[in-house]
């Protein structure tokens, strides 16, 4: 006799108990099957607004060209510097979802050079990062294990921006035990070791 699970032998069953354990069954496997088609389309909407958020990063910082037929807003977006909080939800929200693709590593890619543009220039036109920011972006991209492109750059970038505002005595600089454990963990769950690590 064929059985289908501990303790199940199917053979042995009666007819009304088959009948409506293989009723059960299918509507199980139906709603499964949906489940996975909705998961389906979660993600090609994820990897969708990958592209297009990647896309208005470059394009903000001129780094292609404004001719994108998808890009009907570009001449827009061109002026508007991408404001830290926005480009922390944008890691945050592909770290959450766990989605790899090349969209999302493009995004990430445009995400990394953004940060560390503004990281790196003081002057810069968009709001500052605050400590929970940078905090925030570290972790998406430890929580994604994503290292490539220009994210180092950006991981340098965060730790020295870190040891000038801790040196300075910068009010929005990392001076909570909370905050700096919170660094010193996303560092090292990136595994990031550059010469700026021991000086951080």
């Amino acid at each position: 006799s064929s059985t289908a699970g501990p303790g199940l032998c199917v053979g042995q069953m009666d007819r009304r108990d088959a009948v409506s354990l293989l009723w059960a069954a299918g509507q199980l496997i139906r709603l499964q099957q949906q489940q996975q088609q909705q998961q389906q389309q979660q993600q090609r909407l994820i990897s969708d607004l990958c592209r297009h958020i990647g896309d208005l990063i470059q394009i903000s910082n001129n780094t292609q060209s404004n001719n994108s037929s998808n890009s009907y807003n570009n001449a827009t977006n061109l002026l508007d510097p991408w404001h830290p909080e926005d480009l922390t939800d944008a890691v945050v929200g592909v770290a959450a979802a766990q989605h790899r693709s090349a969209a999302a590593a493009a995004l990430l890619d445009a995400a990394a050079h953004e940060v560390y543009r503004q990281l790196s220039n003081r002057h810069s036109s968009a709001a500052a990062f605050t400590v929970d920011g940078v905090i925030s972006v570290l972790d998406a991209f430890a929580d994604l294990n994503y290292k490539d492109g220009p994210s180092c750059r950006m991981f340098d970038a965060a730790a020295g921006w870190c040891v000038k505002r801790i040196r300075s005595k910068h009010l929005q600089a990392p001076s909570t035990p909370t905050h700096i454990a919170a660094i010193t963990h996303a560092f090292a769950r990136l595994n990031h070791k550059t010469v700026v690590i021991p000086e951080l």
